[in-house]
């Protein structure tokens, strides 16, 4: 007989999840208004913020988050900036599946070793990266908005936001 253990980690402020360097990442005006695409880019660069702290975040719980361990940084998240950037500022349509491919089989699955890892690595990208999170009220998370398209001030006010009462669930 096959046991299985299931366990979820809530965490009660989905902003928890964003370590204060990342979101100082999507609060500097430079790489806020570097696109020309701008409500496209900002969204996608809040969702891919998102996605490195829940992949980094994982890493926490040993076994548990990942079935090996990964070495994920900034670096990973530097460098899926300026894809996003280049892709996007070549292309006339958001290539979604472009990107999600690039971040979560090239960029960050350039680590992942565990076809698991991948499959749950690619999963994050497909909910958060969709054509959908360009409309008002987009949830990353239960209870999480992405951000509406805003000026530098809006993303400041979004980054001392608190009292995210709704739990997610890594």
């Amino acid at each position: 007989m096959e046991t299985q253990i299931v366990s979820n980690h809530i965490i009660p402020d989905a902003e928890a999840l964003m370590p204060p360097a990342l979101i100082a990442l999507i609060t500097v005006l430079d790489t806020l208004e570097m696109c020309s695409r701008e409500s496209d880019f900002k969204s996608i660069l809040f969702a891919l913020c998102y996605f490195h702290a829940v992949v980094a975040e994982r890493r926490k719980f040993g076994p548990q988050g990942w079935n090996r361990s990964y070495p994920f940084n900034t670096g990973d998240l530097t460098i899926s900036i300026s894809v996003l950037y280049n892709y996007l500022e070549a292309s006339p349509k958001v290539p979604y599946d472009d990107l999600r491919y690039l971040f979560g089989e090239i960029m960050y699955g350039g680590h992942i070793t565990d076809d698991w890892d991948r499959r749950l690595c690619s999963t994050y990208l497909e909910e958060y990266i969709t054509v959908e999170m360009t409309e008002a009220g987009h949830q990353l998370a239960p209870g999480f908005c992405l951000p509406p398209n805003m000026d530098y001030s809006g993303y400041h006010q979004v980054k001392r936001r608190e009292n995210l009462v709704c739990p997610i669930i890594i």
